[in-house]
């Protein structure tokens, strides 16, 4: 963060290990004109690309838009009309009624990849409690949890199906966790 100097044509690949953005990180960069945001990141601070009117591509990797409804101005002074936002397989719609997100007027689908149903499952406590997901694609998946105590099935495919989750009993008075993650050769992991 430099506020005297400029670099003209500014495109920056954020490594995937990153899960936010903190408030105004890329403010006032008007030299900015690409910028990628990893599947892993689920926060965006205030004005994060305020006055970043340089910028012409934004790749979203997350299948979920990153919730903006209590953040202000995000992309003030971005020119939404001639910045496109670039979103994964099956993720367009999701994007164009998202705060903040739905004001670009460019949102373009990947034409290949995968997109689950949801971001969340919440299972019941008792043994063999079960929710469930859909997995939309056009590749080659898999899926594995980080959990020995959840079980998804099935832990890969070809096609569109719907998932199955499935825990043990929770013997526990507390809330339990697990993640599960979906990949696949030449995409960006989901969770």
């Amino acid at each position: 963060q430099f506020p005297y100097a400029y670099i003209p044509n500014l495109a920056l690949s954020i490594p995937s290990a990153v899960t936010s953005f903190q408030e105004a990180a890329f403010a006032f960069c008007g030299s900015l004109t690409s910028i990628n945001i990893p599947s892993a990141v689920n926060s965006i601070g205030y004005y994060v690309f305020y006055e970043c009117s340089g910028l012409t591509s934004i790749y979203a990797q997350p299948s979920f838009p990153v919730n903006l409804s209590n953040v202000a101005e995000v992309f003030t002074n971005v020119d939404k009309t001639n910045c496109t936002l670039y979103v994964p397989y099956g993720a367009k719609a999701a994007y164009q009624a998202a705060n903040q997100w739905q004001d670009f007027t460019n949102i373009v689908e990947a034409s290949e990849g995968f997109s689950l149903s949801a971001g969340i499952v919440n299972i019941a406590a008792a043994a063999g409690s079960t929710g469930t997901a859909t997995i939309t694609t056009t590749v080659p998946w898999t899926a594995s949890s980080d959990q020995s105590w959840l079980t998804v099935s099935p832990a890969s495919g070809n096609d569109s199906q719907t998932l199955t989750f499935t825990a043990e009993e929770n013997t526990s008075i507390h809330r339990r966790f697990a993640t599960v993650t979906f990949s696949a050769d030449g995409f960006d992991s989901q969770i």
